[in-house]
C-alpha cells in the first residue's frame, strides 16, 4: 500500500494546477488581522509580530502586492482589528502606547493613523481592548473587553461619530469581565458574540443593540455557548464558537429569529467568518469540516462545508481578505504542505475559480456502497467519465491514487477506518467521506 505525504499527493496527481498557498514574507510571530485598503493601494496587517524579513516593526505593517512597507511606525502592541472610516485608518488590539512621530503617546487600544504615525483613536482610550470594528449608521462601532472608552463607562461597546463618542455598552451596574469578540450589522441593529454578560445575566453571549443603544438578549441556553466570530451570509448572521452543540457543531447561521444549523459544522471554532465575492470562509483553528480534512480554511457551498485546498496547515488561521484581487490568509502557521510559510500566504492560482468548481461540485459526486469491505463504486457528473482520485486517512497520508471511471466499482486494500476520498475534476476537486469495515 502506498504511503505518500498529502503534499506528494497533489504534486503527483495534479492538484497543484488549481493553485497552492506560498509565502510572502518572514514574520517572527503570529497575524490576526488582514485589511484592504484599497484607497491606499495597501494590505494592511497586524498580529502580534516584532519583525518582519528582519526589519523592527511591532504589531502593525502594510504590503502593497510586490513588497512590505518598512516605514509603517509601530503600533506599541498586538493589533487585532482593522478598519477604515471617514478615510482614516484605525486598528484595535492588545496595546496602551503607539509610535506618534518617534514619540510615544497613549492610545489604549485604540489608535487612529495620522501620516506615518499613529494617534488616539478617541482621548485616551480604552481601559483594555478593542477586538472588532465595524460601520452602522454612519458610525464607528468598537468592541472588546474594556469598560470604558475615554473615562467614560462604556462595557465592551462605544461608538465614534463626529460628534465624538457614543456610550452605548452592554447596561450593567458593574463590569463583569469576559469580552466581546465580534459585532455584525444586521437588520438596522449591531448583533454582538463573546464571552460577555450584565451585571445581573440578561444580556451576555450573543446580544444586539439598535442605534438608540436598546438592547436585547439573542440566544437561549442550549446553543449560546461562548462565542468567538459572527459574519453575514446572504439574508443571515453565521456565528461560530468552540462549544456549540445545538443547532449544529461549533457553526450555525441566524435569520433574527431562530438558529439554523449549517450541515454538521466543523470540529473547532472559526475565528473569522468572511463572505468574500459571494462565497462565505470559514478561518480558525479545526482540521475537519461536515467530518472530512480541512486544514484551518473551509468553505460554504450551501449545502455542506467543504475545504478550500487540500493544503495541510500547521496551526490556526485568523484571518482571510481578498486584496488586488488575490487571496491572503494570516494566522499562526509557520508550516503549508511542508515548505516553510510564515504567518501570511497567498493563493497562487485563480481562488475564485477553485471556489466556483467547489460549489457546482457540491452535490456531484457519491460513494457507493458505503461503508463497504473493499470494493466501492464511484458516481460522477455527466461531464465527467473518468478522474482522478486518491484516498487520504485520518492521519493526512495518501495510501492510493489512480485514475477512476464513473459508476464502474473498485477495489481498496485499506483497513477498516474512515477515509477521504479526493476527486480531481478539470476545474476542482471534491472531498467525500469513505468508511471500510472489512
Amino acid at each position: 500500500m502506498r504511503k505518500l505525504s498529502i503534499f506528494l499527493f497533489m504534486s503527483l496527481s495534479g492538484f497543484s494546477s488549481l493553485g497552492q498557498w506560498v509565502g510572502v514574507a518572514d514574520f517572527d510571530r503570529e497575524i490576526r488581522a488582514l485589511y484592504s485598503d484599497s484607497s491606499h493601494g495597501q494590505l494592511i496587517i497586524g498580529g502580534g509580530f516584532t519583525r518582519v524579513d528582519g526589519y523592527p516593526t511591532s504589531g502593525i505593517t502594510a504590503y502593497d502586492g510586490l513588497a512590505m512597507d518598512t516605514d509603517f511606525v509601530d503600533a506599541g502592541g498586538i493589533v487585532t482589528a482593522i478598519t477604515s472610516f471617514n478615510d482614516t485608518i484605525f486598528i484595535g488590539g492588545y496595546f496602551q502606547t503607539s509610535n506618534a512621530g518617534g514619540q510615544t503617546v497613549w492610545t489604549g487600544g485604540f489608535a487612529k493613523r495620522c501620516g506615518n504615525s499613529w494617534c488616539p483613536g478617541y482621548g485616551i482610550g480604552t481601559n483594555g481592548v478593542v477586538r472588532d470594528f465595524e460601520i452602522l449608521n454612519g458610525e464607528l462601532w468598537a468592541a472588546g473587553g474594556f469598560d470604558s472608552i475615554n473615562g467614560s463607562y462604556s462595557p465592551y461597546l462605544f461608538a465614534l461619530n463626529q460628534n465624538g463618542v457614543r456610550l452605548v455598552g452592554v447596561p450593567s451596574s458593574e463590569f463583569r469581565g469576559g469580552l466581546m469578540t465580534g459585532i455584525e450589522p444586521y437588520d438596522n441593529q449591531l448583533y454582538c458574540v463573546g464571552t460577555f454578560m450584565d451585571s445581573i445575566g440578561v444580556i451576555y453571549n450573543f446580544a444586539s443593540v439598535d442605534a438608540n443603544g436598546t438592547w436585547s438578549q439573542t440566544c437561549q441556553p442550549n446553543w449560546c455557548h461562548p462565542l468567538l466570530s459572527i459574519g453575514k451570509y446572504g439574508n443571515q448572521l453565521v456565528v461560530s464558537g468552540s462549544t456549540i452543540t445545538s443547532p449544529s457543531q461549533c457553526v450555525f447561521g441566524y435569520d433574527g429569529a431562530t438558529p439554523q444549523a449549517l450541515s454538521m459544522g466543523i470540529n473547532g471554532a472559526a475565528i473569522q467568518l468572511k463572505e468574500l465575492n459571494g462565497y462565505l470562509f470559514a478561518v480558525g483553528y479545526f482540521d475537519h469540516a461536515d467530518g472530512l480534512p480541512a486544514s484551518h480554511v473551509a468553505i460554504w457551498n450551501g449545502v455542506s462545508w467543504s475545504a478550500f485546498s487540500p493544503s495541510v496547515i500547521d496551526n490556526a488561521v485568523a484571518a482571510i481578505e481578498v486584496f488586488n484581487g488575490e487571496l491572503y490568509i494570516g494566522g499562526g502557521f509557520r508550516i503549508i504542505d511542508g515548505d516553510s510559510i510564515t504567518s501570511l500566504a497567498k493563493f497562487d492560482g485563480n481562488w475564485s475559480a477553485v471556489a466556483d468548481s467547489i460549489i457546482n461540485t457540491a452535490l456531484d459526486v457519491r460513494v457507493y456502497p458505503n461503508p463497504s469491505h473493499n470494493i466501492f463504486t464511484l458516481a460522477l457528473p455527466l461531464s465527467a467519465e473518468e478522474v482522478e482520485a486518491g484516498i487520504i486517512d485520518a492521519t493526512g497520508r495518501c495510501v492510493w491514487q489512480g485514475k477512476v471511471r464513473s459508476n464502474e466499482p473498485f477495489s481498496l486494500d485499506l483497513s477498516n477506518g474512515i477515509y477521504s476520498i479526493v476527486v480531481r475534476f478539470r476545474n476542482g476537486y471534491k472531498s467525500e467521506k469513505l468508511v471500510v469495515m472489512r
